[in-house]
C-alpha cells in the first residue's frame, strides 16, 4: 500500500498526468478509458502491482445515462401501455418539422388535422412528461401521450461506457490513492483496499 498512497513511491513524477484519457495519434482524437482500465493500469504501471493481484468486483463496463430533451421543437411522446399497464412496452416520438409545419409520426409527414385523425387523440389536454400522465383508451389499447419541451426529462436513457466524468488529472507529487479517491467519490458506494 505504501506504493499506492505515496509513502514509498506511487507518486506522479510529471507536472500533470491525465489517467482518464488517451490520445489516438492516428485519428488525432482523445478517448476515454473505462474506469476498470484506469484502475488496473494505474496500479500496475505506477505501483508495480502484478495484474493478477488486482481484483475489481462489482464494477460494470457500462452504465445508464438519463436523457433530457434538447430539441428546439416540441416533442410529443406516445406510449403504448399493455394490458397490465406496463409503461415500458413501446414508445413513438412525434416532432414538428419547422419548415413545413408538418408532423413526423412513424416516419410519415402529417398536417396537425391529419395526425389527429390518424391516431384519434385530442391534443387539447396534454400533460408535461411524467410517469403519472393520464391514459387514453383507443381500439381496446391504452396509450399515454405527453408534450415534452426543451430541458424536460428524463425522457429515456442510453447505455454508455462507464468512464470518469471530467478530467482525471493528478499533479506532481500526488499519489495513485488520490486518483482512486476521486473514482470512489464519483461512483458512490464503492471502496478500495489492500489485502495481504
Amino acid at each position: 500500500m505504501c506504493l499506492v498512497n505515496g509513502d514509498m513511491g506511487g507518486t506522479i513524477t510529471s507536472l500533470t498526468m491525465d489517467f482518464g484519457k488517451y490520445y489516438d495519434e492516428s485519428s488525432g482524437e482523445k478517448h476515454d478509458y473505462l474506469i476498470k482500465e484506469i484502475i488496473k493500469s494505474a496500479l500496475h504501471e505506477w505501483c508495480f502491482e502484478p495484474l493478477h493481484n488486482i481484483i475489481i468486483n462489482d464494477l460494470d463496463e457500462s452504465g445508464v445515462e438519463l436523457l433530457e430533451y434538447r430539441g428546439d421543437k416540441t416533442l410529443y411522446l406516445i406510449r403504448l401501455v399493455d394490458e397490465n399497464i406496463n409503461p415500458n412496452k413501446d414508445f413513438t416520438n412525434m416532432t414538428i418539422n419547422g419548415e413545413s409545419k408538418n408532423w413526423i409520426f412513424n416516419n410519415k409527414y402529417y398536417s396537425l388535422d391529419e395526425l389527429k385523425s390518424e391516431i384519434n387523440f385530442k391534443f387539447d389536454n396534454l400533460t408535461n412528461f411524467s410517469n403519472d400522465a393520464s391514459l387514453v383508451e383507443y381500439n381496446g389499447k391504452f396509450y399515454n401521450i405527453a408534450q415534452i419541451n426543451y430541458g424536460e426529462g428524463p425522457i429515456g436513457y442510453r447505455e454508455t461506457d462507464l468512464v470518469y466524468a471530467g478530467d482525471l488529472i493528478l499533479n506532481l507529487g500526488e499519489s495513485v490513492s488520490t486518483m482512486l479517491d476521486k473514482l470512489v467519490k464519483m461512483l458512490g458506494d464503492f471502496e478500495y483496499f489492500y489485502d495481504l
